[in-house]
């Protein structure tokens, strides 16, 4: 198609799409409505940011889903419904028992039919036996307590690895905006150098090296941005929350009081961990309970 042709189509489409412009006759004025004005398009609303994440939210997002955490939490629930059916030995037990059957035996001249009809109630309460059901007890105990204590050992694991996903979260983050400004001032000096060099004021020597550098800065931003995805990968999966970008910024996400000066001897910070230290009281509370079991076990 010439040039010709085409300016022609497109005038034709343009003066069909255009209204007629011209005196309007009577008919047309009297049939003639004002035109109704055009509703006016509401311009599409860019999405506000997301907020980032709160250590709290993250975290109560991470124990709500943590498998581990379920499952002690699901042991001690279990312990205590062993420990309702032992302590129910202690009480007395009714009943009632109703048999009937039928029964032909072979003798010597005819055969004998039987019918037996039986039915009987009873109540039996346990009142000694060796002492088994209070040594039972008393070990049932000392697993719930094992069991609680299991529960605390796995909510201190959970979160230990919220705390050390969202540090290295936070870690990440600072590190990557420090290559994205170095970067930034990188580039900055090899534009700077570039036209120097150009203008004939340096030597192509210092051009390759801000060329060099920048290169360097380049590289470090593409490591800083993949360990950002890494950690934040990372931390998805330890809270469940996907798409996480950023987290709040914070010095440290939770206070950690030891009640004990740094100047205290080594004994006494080992006493106070293994005061603390959930699975250490899980297995004393273990201990306790196969001595209750046995309790010729010293």
């Amino acid at each position: 198609m010439s040039w010709h042709a085409w300016m022609s189509s497109t005038l034709l489409a343009a003066g069909l799409a255009l209204p007629a412009v011209g005196p309007a006759s009577a008919a047309d004025t009297a049939d003639h409505t004002p035109a109704q004005p055009t509703p006016a398009v509401a311009a599409p609303v860019e999405a506000a940011p997301a907020s980032p994440l709160t250590f709290s939210v993250a975290l109560q997002q991470a124990l709500l889903q943590d498998g581990a955490l379920r499952a002690a939490r699901a042991n001690v629930v279990a312990a205590r419904a062993q420990q309702a059916q032992l302590r129910s030995r202690f009480f007395p037990t009714a009943g009632v028992e109703a048999r009937q059957g039928r029964q032909v035996v072979d003798g010597l001249q005819s055969p004998v039919e039987r019918h037996v009809r039986r039915s009987e109630g009873f109540v039996r309460w346990n009142l000694y036996n060796g002492g088994a059901d209070r040594s039972a007890l008393a070990a049932a105990e000392f697993d719930l307590a094992a069991a609680e204590a299991d529960a605390r050992h796995e909510l201190e694991e959970a979160c230990e690895r919220v705390g050390k996903a969202w540090a290295e979260l936070q870690k990440q983050q600072a590190l990557h905006q420090h290559a994205l400004q170095r970067h930034a001032e990188v580039r900055g000096l090899a534009e700077r150098v570039a036209r120097q060099v150009a203008a004939g004021k340096s030597a192509d020597a210092d051009g390759q090296l801000a060329q060099s550098a920048l290169i360097d800065a380049e590289l470090a931003l593409q490591g800083s941005a993949a360990d950002l995805a890494a950690a934040r990968a990372q931390f998805s999966v330890i809270t469940g929350l996907p798409g996480v970008q950023a987290v709040e910024p914070a010095a440290l996400p939770w206070a950690a009081p030891t009640g004990l000066a740094l100047a205290t001897a080594l004994d006494d910070w080992w006493a106070l961990a293994v005061e603390g230290h959930a699975a250490s009281q899980a297995a004393a509370a273990r201990r306790a309970a196969a001595q209750a079991r046995v309790p010729l076990i010293a």
